[in-house]
């Protein structure tokens, strides 16, 4: 997994005692960066590795997508995620294949256009559940507190514990589920 170095600067912002933020994006951002971030299967990705038009380019394309109506402007809005669509661009150009877990509907739009596949959390919690990490109840305690933080679009978002369960059967123990999203990833379209 790599995130983006403006990502983890924001993370690190975030987590710290004095950010003028809710409580829960603090506690989440804190538990990204003892969990995620601060752990070997975790690359920080420079943000020096992308193309800065490109950067400019999607960052352009993501301010001018509508915001919800609670959602002040904010100076920095949109640079994290730029920058991890400009590091997805640069690294599938390499002949990387990429996946971008974005929770952000906005974002996972734009990154389609670059040919990048996006995936929610809910779909990497069901995933997650066919390999036998979770089970469906666990997996939605776990998406539901972290949705209150950083929310998967309302027309997306699994309901319940049920919309998440493996949904294999048969003798090939294919999860309906799981396979409708690989063809998508591998064409580069987000499962909505």
């Amino acid at each position: 997994m790599r995130v983006a170095e403006s990502v983890v600067i924001e993370i690190d912002r975030n987590a710290g005692p004095g950010a003028a933020i809710d409580g829960r994006v603090r506690t989440a951002a804190a538990l990204a960066k003892t969990a995620i971030i601060g752990t070997s299967s975790c690359l920080i990705d420079s943000d020096d590795n992308y193309d800065s038009r490109t950067f400019d380019e999607i960052h352009f394309k993501l301010k001018g997508l509508p915001r919800r109506s609670d959602e002040p402007p904010h100076p920095l809005a949109h640079l994290g995620e730029a920058a991890s669509i400009a590091l997805c661009a640069a690294r599938k150009s390499q002949g990387e294949t990429i996946i971008f877990l974005v929770n952000d509907g906005g974002a996972s739009l734009v990154a389609s256009h670059y040919g990048i596949p996006a995936r929610h959390f809910g779909q990497v919690m069901a995933e997650l559940i066919c390999g036998g990490k979770f089970t469906s109840g666990d997996a939605f305690d776990i998406f539901a507190m972290a949705n209150s933080v950083s929310g998967v679009p309302q027309d997306v978002a699994p309901l319940d514990a049920e919309a998440l369960e493996c949904q294999k059967s048969g003798e090939s123990q294919v999860c309906t589920m799981c396979d409708s999203i690989a063809p998508m990833t591998a064409a580069g379209v987000e499962q909505g």
